[in-house]
C-alpha cells in the first residue's frame, strides 16, 4: 500500500515517514459529489495534491496544480481537458476557466468564482 500524497511504499506503517500524513482506507474526501475547489480543508492534504486527485478520479490527466494568492487563482499545467469537463468535474462556472491548450496550461480564476457564487465581500 502506497501513500495516497507522496507515493511512498507504507508497509506496515500508519503514517508516512515522509510526509507524515495518516493513512485511512475508509475515508476519502474526493469521492463526494459536493466536492468544492473553494473549501479545501487542509486536513485533508495539500490543496494541490487535493485538486490533481480530483482531476485524476473523474479521468482527466493533469500534470501539475497549483493555487497561488491566497486560494484566487489555481493554475493547471499540462492538463488538455475541455472547459465544459473541467466545469463539470472541478464544480465551478465555465466563465472563470481561461485555456491555452498549445501549451497545455489553464489558470482557474477563483476570486472570479467566488464573485458569481457571491462569496466576496464588497
Amino acid at each position: 500500500m502506497n501513500c495516497k500524497f507522496c507515493q511512498n511504499y507504507l508497509s506496515e506503517l500508519e503514517r508516512c515517514k515522509f510526509c507524515h500524513f495518516e493513512f485511512d482506507e475508509s475515508y476519502d474526501p474526493f469521492k463526494s459529489d459536493n466536492w468544492d475547489i473553494l473549501n479545501l480543508k487542509e486536513e485533508d492534504g495539500w490543496e494541490h495534491i487535493q485538486i490533481l486527485d480530483r482531476l485524476r478520479l473523474k479521468g482527466v490527466d493533469c500534470y501539475q496544480a497549483d493555487i497561488w494568492f491566497g486560494n484566487n487563482i489555481a493554475v493547471l499545467i499540462g492538463c488538455m481537458a475541455d472547459k465544459s469537463v473541467l466545469s463539470r468535474v472541478l464544480n465551478i462556472n465555465e466563465d472563470v476557466i481561461y485555456c491555452d491548450y498549445e501549451q497545455g496550461n489553464i489558470i482557474l480564476n477563483l476570486y472570479q468564482e467566488k464573485c458569481l457564487r457571491r462569496k466576496v465581500d464588497k
